[in-house]
């Protein structure tokens, strides 16, 4: 199977907190990075570790990813890994295994 958007979610904070930033430097004002979950085993997905992290398995969700974004996957052969994004340009998303 391939990937499959309905299994993948972004991970969200479920409460208000003071975002005030007080570095000396100018790197607060960066881009945070997101996490998201992905169920690989999924019936629709259904698909194994080495599947989902290679190269180009995401690009079906290029449009919501960020370089530095992390995404949690759970895989069927069974698994859980993450992997960051490493690039993301012209639809094409490539991926680094951290877990």
């Amino acid at each position: 199977m391939a990937f499959d958007l309905l299994y993948l979610a972004k991970v969200s904070q479920s409460q208000q907190f003071d975002k005030t930033f007080n570095a000396s430097c100018g790197d607060c004002g960066a881009p945070i990075p997101q996490i998201w979950v992905f169920n690989a085993s999924a019936n629709g997905a259904n698909n194994s570790t080495a599947q989902t992290v290679a190269a180009n398995y995401f690009n079906g969700a290029s449009g919501y990813f960020s370089v530095g974004d992390i995404i949690w996957i759970l895989s069927n052969d069974p698994g859980v890994h993450w992997v960051s994004v490493t690039t993301n340009a012209g639809g094409n998303v490539t991926t680094t295994n951290l877990i």
